[in-house]
């Protein structure tokens, strides 16, 4: 129960820090783009996307977004203060499951949400917090997926655990997807996510073909 406690005021404390004083600081030039890029209609909005240098998801995110929340400082800000709030949570769930300690990864939680840097950024109308989100999406589902495929092939092949593979290899190939949509430099984080899937394949499975199956498929 006590972890509980801890999440949540994480989650809440680090959602106050987001919004406190996120409109006192102007709006820039890379989040005038952002504002201007979606009021355009969507045929030339597209094209004007063609020739920035950034990919075109998280415009059309934020264009979305702005469907619902409008266009003010705040609501072209939100969307960058929701990935980074949801991000703490997120944190907790990967650490957890990835080294299966508690204390650990409740300190991850709280870590990120005082993070200055994680701050800073849902200052801005950009895809950073974005990208940040789906990228550890994208790791907490391959360290699922990594997992549960370990115990389809130790436990004769149950179909219950064969969808788990099946479910978090989804998840990784959209999440993955979506990071490489947003921003180019997130390029380096699907490679190294596949790099990592393939070494660890190497290790647990050798030169057993049959094992890397859902690996081969997924990219």
């Amino acid at each position: 129960m006590k972890r509980y406690w801890i999440l949540t005021g994480a989650v809440v404390v680090g959602t106050a820090l987001r919004f406190y004083h996120n409109t006192l600081i102007s709006l820039w030039h890379d989040e005038a783009f952002s504002a201007l890029l979606i009021r355009y209609p969507w045929r030339e909005m597209l094209y004007r996307i063609g020739l920035d240098v950034h990919p075109p998801l998280y415009y059309i995110f934020l264009r979305f977004w702005h469907y619902l929340f409008g266009d003010s400082l705040l609501s072209l800000r939100g969307l960058s203060i929701l990935f980074g709030v949801l991000l703490i949570p997120l944190s907790y769930l990967f650490v957890k499951e990835v080294f299966k300690s508690e204390r650990a990864a409740l300190w991850a939680a709280v870590l990120v949400a005082l993070n200055p840097f994680q701050i800073q950024f849902v200052t801005e109308a950009r895809m950073y917090t974005m990208g940040a989100f789906f990228g550890l999406l994208a790791a907490y589902f391959l360290a699922r997926a990594l997992r549960a495929e370990e115990d389809y092939y130790a436990h004769a092949l149950g179909r219950s655990l064969r969808k788990s593979v099946l479910f978090n290899y989804l998840g990784f190939v959209i999440s993955t997807s979506i990071i490489t949509y947003t921003h180019y430099y997130l390029l380096f984080t699907a490679t190294a996510l596949g790099a990592f899937a393939l070494v660890h394949h190497l290790y647990k499975y050798r030169l057993s073909p049959k094992r890397y199956g859902y690996l081969l498929a997924e990219r």
